[in-house]
């Protein structure tokens, strides 16, 4: 899917260039009709005009060229960056609440095609919404629109000593230098952890990580069409490439162009998702090398004589400043110790003591691989605890592994916190008081290969795993919650969640209940889990503790035997509905929580959960956008 777009992508830039081609030169033909068609007094009047065209219009025309560069580049730069922070300022118009919730079921937040978003076409790329794909459309037709306009090319000229084709040639192979060196900063930006437009705008981190794919698409789309024009040139009109090819711009000019190429088949799909470590590195070494290849390209053909290395150096300091912040917040947390515990045979759960993380973590684990720079996002829980032997100490130790037998029913523990620490009884007989710890966070973690198989490795050892966290809290400045929390015109909540998605709605829950002393509206969690997944339930209810109260006896049906777990569930004023081994049905639970809630203001649907449950709640929510319902989708993931 992504190659074809390329292709056409390609196919269309080079029409563009070639059309304009024809456009201009029509233009100068039909100049150079007039000229001969006018009255000339004698032939040596004729003779000078014409030298001095050779000689006087050639700066003329390149200097008209050069200033349009820099100012369609500068468009592409500004407008990437100010776009974002005006379409969010729009939310301060007092437009009427009913045409907002029509507008963003048609416009924004529906899938472009089809019904999926969050799960890959054919395993190679994600469909944007219809609002990121409407800023993506815009980028992309400056980008192709400023490649065809802006040259007053002047024939005959003395630089260009093979006639017209050969100047055109030139202003667009440099044209597509320029505007591929302004999309440099822009995508770095984008990508960026500590992206200023985060708290600047309403846009999520996942916006922005899909318009930096597309954005760093035409960035090495007009890097290899710069390469192959230059190359034409000097191959086929000049034909002195045997000599260009020696000198050293030309060849960093072929390092960084081969270096952006190899960034797009290493950042597909399938290869960050089955092969992200690799992904991380090459993505980290092809960009650094890229960058080193622009810069020496630029300073061995110009010797800064034209300022086209600021475009370079504002990239580097880009990316340089969102480094030199991510390593202020691993200084500020220092070197943590995480104490891992297995949760069944799918599951840990890593307790990390003194970390105060309110959204979620980039933690790196510099003793389980050579691989030191790596890093790997989990959602936090806040405020957690820790059961353990009573010791009298004050160390904080590691929980015995708790591995769950999925061929029985596990009944659920309270905890009761009071102070720092407090005894914690099992309804089960023979389990004995545990000592309850207060840590900095906690993360629930699903093991697959790579990193999480090898902290897996590390459960129950009582001396943990040294690691380096950069916590992360992303909250617009404009007063938008990426968060999903309840606000006075959305003040109901329902949460879908599914499986190890519970760690990032689980803080939302509690800051809701922070927020508004009384119940300002409904609150329902849904929370689906596979029979796998027992041991992340009891851990959670642990976790919660006493704030838990059953409902009923329903039973979860497991084959031919029935496990008595509590499938609804009160926390505070939490309505929480769980299903081991079975799938909701989302479509009837949002159906049903919107008839539930009518009357009572808008609802918020929180949803983290697998790819397909996402899509499903999307596809809902906008039906219902479309009929003026008051109702916003907030999707928490960590898409690559």
């Amino acid at each position: 899917m992504r190659l074809t777009l390329a292709t056409l992508l390609a196919c269309f830039v080079y029409m563009t260039t070639f059309v304009s081609a024809i456009s201009i030169s029509y233009r100068v033909t039909w100049k150079e009709g007039k000229k001969e068609g006018a009255e000339a007094s004698s032939e040596e009047i004729e003779t000078s005009r014409k030298d001095s065209v050779i000689n006087g219009g050639c700066p003329v025309a390149f200097e008209y060229t050069e200033i349009n560069h820099q100012k369609l580049s500068l468009i592409v730069l500004v407008t990437g960056a100010g776009i974002p922070i005006l379409l969010s300022l729009l939310r301060f118009i007092p437009f009427p609440a009913t045409l907002v919730d029509q507008f963003h079921g048609y416009i924004i937040e529906p899938p472009l095609f089809g019904g999926r978003h969050a799960s890959p076409i054919l395993g190679v790329g994600l469909v944007p919404t219809r609002g990121q794909s409407l800023f993506i459309l815009y980028l992309i037709v400056i980008n192709v629109v400023f490649v065809a306009i802006g040259y007053q090319p002047r024939q005959p000229n003395s630089w260009w000593e093979h006639g017209l084709w050969e100047e055109i040639l030139n202003y667009v192979a440099n044209r597509t230098g320029m505007l591929s060196f302004a999309n440099l900063p822009l995508l770095i930006l984008y990508a960026g952890r500590n992206n200023l437009l985060l708290w600047l705008t309403s846009w999520s981190y996942s916006t922005f990580l899909l318009i930096h794919r597309w954005v760093a698409f035409l960035c090495v789309l007009q890097a290899a069409i710069h390469s192959a024009l230059w190359l034409h040139i000097h191959v086929g009109i000049s034909q002195d490439h045997s000599e260009i090819a020696a000198v050293p711009y030309w060849y960093w000019g072929i390092i960084a162009t081969l270096a952006l190429v190899l960034i797009l088949p290493f950042s597909l799909l399938p290869v960050r998702q089955k092969m992200y470590e690799f992904f991380h590195a090459a993505h980290i070494v092809l960009a650094i090398l890229s960058i080193v290849g622009c810069w020496y390209h630029i300073i061995y053909r110009y010797k800064r004589q034209w300022g086209y290395e600021n475009w370079v150096i504002m990239a580097s300091v880009i990316w340089a400043c969102d480094w030199v912040l991510r390593a202020v917040r691993m200084t500020g947390n220092g070197v943590k110790r995480g104490y891992i515990t297995k949760l069944g045979d799918e599951y840990i759960r890593v307790d990390v003591p003194g970390l105060n993380c309110p959204g979620h973590a980039y933690m790196y684990f510099p003793t389980l691989t050579w691989r030191v720079w790596e890093s790997h996002p989990f959602s936090a829980i806040g405020m957690s605890q820790v059961t353990g032997p009573e010791t009298g100490s004050n160390h904080v130790q590691a929980p015995e592994p708790k591995v769950i037998d999925s061929e029985k029913c596990v009944g659920l523990t309270s905890v009761v916190t009071t102070g720092e620490t407090s005894s914690s009884t099992s309804p089960q007989e023979g389990d004995s008081a545990a000592h309850v710890i207060k840590v900095g966070a906690s993360f629930f973690i699903r093991v697959e290969n790579g990193t999480t198989s090898l902290l897996a490795a590390h459960a129950g050892k009582p001396e943990g795993v040294p690691l380096l966290a950069e916590c992360y809290n992303h909250q617009s400045l404009l007063g938008h919650s990426f968060h999903g929390q309840p606000t006075p015109n959305h003040p109901n909540l329902v949460i879908i969640a599914g499986g190890v998605g519970i760690t990032a709605v689980l803080p939302r829950l509690a800051a809701s209940q922070v927020l508004f002393k009384k119940p300002a509206g409904r609150r329902t969690l849904y929370w689906g889990l596979r029979e796998e997944g027992l041991g992340l339930l009891k851990a959670v209810e642990d976790m919660i503790g006493g704030r838990v109260e059953h409902k009923g006896e329903p039973r979860v049906v497991k084959g031919d035997r029935e496990c008595h777990n509590q499938t609804e569930r009160k926390w505070g004023d939490v309505d929480i509905h769980i299903r081991v081994g079975e799938r909701f049905d989302f479509r009837a639970v949002i159906e049903t929580e919107l008839a539930t809630t009518h009357g009572q203001g808008g609802t918020v649907i929180l949803i983290c959960g697998p790819r397909g449950m996402a899509d499903e709640a999307r596809m809902v929510v906008t039906a219902h956008k479309r009929k003026g319902v008051a109702v916003r989708l907030v999707e928490h993931s960590f898409s690559w």
